[in-house]
């Protein structure tokens, strides 16, 4: 995710839009995160400007669960570590995936 420069016109754009969002009906708790959150994240931003532009109910809603995933994932405080994979490894692994579903198929 990618942190954006917060300038005095995009944050009153992203009030704009929290304020259409609430004559939407959705809950102030996930208005609030929202908007504070597309003050720091860019992806935020991004997504909250599509949810305005959409017009389909079913489209909508998929926004705001995306929305919702990148606030879950931007408010975790802790680093996760994931597993590296040497690319030298790939083959290997692949092999052994394969091997596995044949196996159970």
């Amino acid at each position: 995710m990618r942190l954006q420069k917060m300038t005095p016109d995009l944050k009153v754009e992203l009030i704009e839009v929290g304020h259409l969002m609430n004559k939407a009906g959705l809950s102030h708790k996930f208005i609030a995160a929202a908007v504070q959150t597309a003050f720091e994240f860019e992806g935020v931003y991004s997504l909250m400007k599509m949810w305005v532009d959409e017009t389909d109910k079913k489209e909508r809603d998929e926004i705001i669960a995306d929305i919702q995933d990148l606030i879950d994932d931007c408010a975790q405080k802790e680093k996760v570590e994931g597993v590296y994979i040497r690319f030298d490894d790939l083959e290997a692994i692949a092999k052994d995936v394969r091997k596995f579903k044949d196996t159970y198929e």
